[in-house]
């Protein structure tokens, strides 16, 4: 998250409000939580709010990070 840019899309598995504040504070594009974990109510609507996109992910972080690659996005 230290070296974040815009548009970046950041898969983590923390789910507490300092994770909104980040994206929002980086802009990042959005913010994809990795092997189903569940989100609160309050995750989800602080998201909402903040305006930031919130996917979830069956797969680990690996998993995530390897299709989104193999889609041909990653590190410019």
């Amino acid at each position: 998250m230290a070296n974040g840019k815009p548009g970046t899309a950041w898969i983590t598995v923390q789910v507490h409000e300092n994770v909104l504040a980040v994206a929002s504070l980086h802009d990042f594009s959005c913010v994809i939580i990795p092997d189903s974990i569940e989100l609160s109510k309050k995750f989800q609507s602080t998201a909402d709010e903040k305006d930031i996109t919130v996917l979830s992910a069956p797969c680990t972080s690996y998993g995530a990070a390897a299709a989104l690659a193999n889609l041909g996005i990653g590190e410019v």
